[in-house]
């Protein structure tokens, strides 16, 4: 088992793509840069909620546009942290 920066436990995790152009999440986008990121990334946690009695759920939400949820992009940076050692 590798161990990735601050991720000890067992861990899973989410990865999703959500389209930023999407009719649905322009009041979001206009507003605040990743803003749809972070709520899919929130909805992600709410549905995986049962999983973190067990282990620490990460999720990784990626805009089209190229941003990353905040919890998304730190897991991915300890990630590639531990695979350059």
């Amino acid at each position: 088992m590798c161990h990735v920066g601050r991720y000890s436990n067992t861990l899973t995790h989410s990865t999703n793509t959500v389209d930023t152009l999407a009719q649905s999440y322009l009041p979001m986008t206009s507003q605040t840069t990743g803003a749809v990121a972070e709520a899919a990334a929130d909805r992600k946690t709410a549905k995986y909620a049962p999983l973190t009695q067990s282990y620490l759920f990460v999720p990784i939400a990626v805009k089209t546009m190229g941003a990353i949820n905040r919890v998304g992009k730190q897991f991915l940076s300890d990630l590639e942290g531990a695979l350059r050692k």
